[in-house]
């Protein structure tokens, strides 16, 4: 019977009016499922697992019928091993996995198929030459991704989407030419193409976002002036020696980073934000920026780049750190310096805040080793944690008096920092800010502080004088300083005083240590000895000194900047001021640093 010879596995009759399906039925070296009532068959799997050369038939005879094959199942041939494959002009459309993972598969002729589903062709890793039909509309996410040997591909000027990573891996391939029909490029189509030489694209493309990113051979491209979104376009392409940028209103984010090869660039006219676009350029020297940039953060870790001019346009300031610079010019019109702005720039030597500057984020000068001096505007009202953390050289930091508080960590680890002014406007001096400074001398809290927070000075070995602002009610801070030898507190009120500051291993101890008491001169108002021998802890210093200190202010001169003489309280010229002491100079008292 011809039921018989058509071999049939399962056949099972659906009705629903006159509808009709016959499921899994075999016919020749193919699964179908038939539908009666279109009179049309869909491939569902491969029968004879012994076939290499496929030809799938435009129609198919059941039952003295003949149905038209117009789809392939999702997942129809995943895994099989087939060598080749003909798809019938009456299939339209391949879903998705179809092919996916086909590992003899070398070539596939399409028919007149119009879109090309998800992950269809994925790991086909002996597919080499790839001709598409001009019936071809769309190609599907991972389409034909990790197809590594496949070297050759031509698109039809039907083609309209490709979707994202739809080539991705595909390392064999050297050159793409994208024709104008195409508009709609997703995400990361040629991603990590590693052989990928040239490639061109023309049409009215909008998006290239990570179309080419880890394309390590690629050397040229053209580009339509249509893209507008360019987010890491060329992420990590080692070989791309020139950037081209042909639209000025495009996102840059990112879009050169990694470009280790790239020596110059040309940035047009009308571009008005860098966000890390040319990040890690690390042989990038040179670099003119245009005039109508506002926000500028876009070379951290060039380090081959070592000078560069600020245009007046910028307002914010920021990614630059890791490069070579050995100065920089801020112009007036940065308003704000970002986070990391100048992080890792170990030659750079010194910098000026010019007034127009507000705020100063977290990390902006971090590690930078070589920096000596900086100049901060009055301005400033605002300068984040770790700002200038690891500046190993910076040897005085006057903070401005706009200033509201210190940050965390702020000087942490500046360990040639010998000279901190902080001014009356300050509030709060956050913990650990001056952690690890074991060059400075001296401080002055301001009166402006009313505590002050535990660690401020931990690791400060060579601090021997602090003055301690009138409005401070609360000592936390660890005071356990080999070389501390006075302390002025400038309160009519003793500050409540924490016992830990003296304890030594608050481990394994819970005691002061009685030799911090013994070494230390504490220096109080005049008319206040009383007082201070009454209060716990206060009354344990060997050395109270009761002095008119109410013409002290803070900040105090931090150092001697004039050539005016000194006096002590007595009226006497002192030829040698001493560090720690109080004189009269310039017609007022000061505290020598």
């Amino acid at each position: 019977m011809k039921q018989l010879m058509h071999r049939i596995l399962l056949t099972i009759i659906l009705v629903t009016g006159c509808m009709y399906a016959y499921p899994s039925i075999i016919i020749g070296d193919l699964y179908y499922e038939l539908k009666e009532s279109a009179r049309t068959a869909t491939v569902i799997g491969l029968y004879n697992q012994d076939v290499t050369e496929l030809t799938i038939p435009d129609t198919v005879t059941f039952s003295d019928k003949t149905f038209a094959v117009t789809k392939i199942a999702e997942s129809a041939f995943g895994g099989k091993r087939m060598t080749s494959v003909v798809i019938p002009k009456t299939v339209k459309s391949i879903g998705y996995a179809t092919f996916n993972q086909c590992p003899l598969l070398e070539s596939v002729s399409f028919g007149g198929i119009t879109s090309i589903g998800e992950s269809a062709f994925q790991a086909c890793k002996k597919l080499k030459n790839i001709s598409f039909p001009n019936t071809l509309i769309s190609i599907g996410l991972y389409a034909f991704a990790d197809c590594t040997n496949l070297s050759e591909i031509s698109f039809p000027s039907s083609l309209k989407k490709i979707s994202a990573c739809a080539f991705e891996n595909c390392k064999s391939l050297v050159s793409v030419e994208i024709p104008n029909s195409v508009w709609d490029m997703e995400g990361g189509v040629f991603e990590g193409c590693s052989g990928l030489v040239k490639a061109s694209i023309a049409g009215t493309v909008t998006s290239l976002n990570g179309m080419f990113s880890g394309c390590t051979s690629l050397t040229s491209v053209d580009i339509p002036n249509s893209v507008v979104n360019m987010y890491q376009t060329f992420y990590g392409c080692t070989g791309l020696t020139s950037a081209v940028i042909p639209n000025p209103k495009a996102n840059l984010t990112q879009t050169f980073s990694g470009c280790t090869g790239l020596t110059s660039v040309v940035i047009p006219d009308g571009v008005e934000t860098l966000d890390g676009t040319f990040s890690g350029c690390t042989n990038l020297t040179s670099v003119s920026i245009p005039n109508s940039v506002k926000t500028l953060s876009a070379f951290s870790g060039c380090s081959s780049l070592k000078e560069i001019e600020i245009p007046n346009s910028v307002t914010t300031l920021g990614g630059l750190g890791g490069t070579g610079l050995t100065s920089v010019t801020i112009p007036e019109s940065v308003r704000e310096i970002k986070s990391g702005a100048f992080s890792g720039c170990t030659s750079l030597s010194e910098i000026t805040i010019p007034e127009s500057v507000q705020e100063i984020k977290s990390y902006a000068f971090k590690n930078c080793t070589s920096l000596k001096w900086i100049t901060i505007s009055d301005n400033v009202k605002t300068i984040g944690e770790r700002a200038f953390e690891g500046c190993s050289k910076l040897e005085k930091l006057v903070l401005p008096n706009s200033l509201e508080g210190v940050a965390d960590y702020l000087c942490y680890n500046c360990t040639s920092l010998k000279s901190v002014v902080i001014p009356n406007s300050v509030k709060k001096i956050g913990e650990y800010a001056f952690w690890m400074c074991s060059a400075l001398s001296s401080v002055v809290i301001p009166d402006s502080v009313d505590e002050m927070l535990p660690s401020l000075f931990y690791g400060c070995i060579n601090l021997e004088t602090i003055t301690i602002g009138k409005s401070v009610k609360s000592i936390k801070t660890y005071l356990c300083l080999p070389k501390l030898k006075h302390i002025y507190s400038l309160a009519q009120e003793p500050p409540a005083f924490d016992k830990r500051i003296f304890v030594d291993d608050p481990v394994h101890s819970y005691e002061p240590n009685p030799v911090y008491f013994k070494n230390i001169t504490l220096h109080v108002p005049k008319g206040c000895l009383s007082v201070y021998r009454g209060v716990l802890y206060w009354r344990d210093f060997y050395n109270i000194v009761e002095e008119d200190l109410s013409g002290i202010k803070t900040p105090v001169v931090s150092q001697q900047e004039t050539d005016a003489p000194y006096y002590d309280l007595g009226g006497r010229e002192v030829l040698q001021p001493e560090k720690g002491r109080i004189y009269i100079h310039g017609g007022k008292k000061v505290l020598v640093k």
